[in-house]
């Protein structure tokens, strides 16, 4: 797997100086979260960070799901500057980009299904990355394929189970 890490060095301050320059800094930084810590959080925040745990709960579902059907995980949340992968898994020597939607409960019953948000500019940035990942590691020999998991979340999580539509090799269908 490919792992692109970008590191940031830190050097310790040779005089007193630096270190004078280095505490200066280091104290508005503190300033500068005390201030944005009074501030209220804006109303559009709290549909962001929810939308971001249901996501990370789709994702986990969905891993638990293709580990189940025999599918081997070889990465998760690969990301690139031009676009990301969810899930990265083989299964008969096939490797899979998936895909993974998650609405909640009620969102589907206003008609909205999770696999209504993979789009075809979705698709494509999904092949953009997929193609840097098969070249990055050597597997172009290995066929590959698109596929989506669409999950509905359920609103009573300690009775019920999630919904989890497998859509294989969606690249066929646009």
């Amino acid at each position: 797997m490919c792992n692109l890490v970008c590191s940031v060095g830190m050097q310790k301050p040779g005089n007193k100086n630096q270190k004078e320059a280095g505490d200066h800094a280091l104290g508005k930084v503190r300033g500068n979260i005390r201030k944005l810590e009074s501030h209220k959080k804006p109303e559009n925040t709290e549909k962001i960070e929810n939308r971001k745990t249901i996501g990370d709960y789709g994702e986990l579902v969905a891993e638990t799901f293709l580990v189940k059907q025999g599918f081997e995980i070889l990465a998760r949340n690969y990301r690139l500057f031009f676009g990301e992968i969810d899930i990265i898994a083989e299964k008969d020597g096939c490797i899979r980009f998936v895909e993974v939607k998650t609405v909640s409960q009620e969102t589907y019953a206003r008609g909205i299904k999770p696999e209504d948000h993979v789009t075809r500019e979705k698709i494509s940035k999904i092949m953009k990355v997929a193609e840097f990942f098969l070249a990055n590691n050597s597997l172009f020999h290995k066929p590959s394929q698109i596929d989506v998991v669409a999950i509905v979340k359920p609103s009573d999580m300690l009775h019920m189970k999630p919904v989890i539509t497998f859509f294989e090799n969606v690249t066929r269908e646009i």
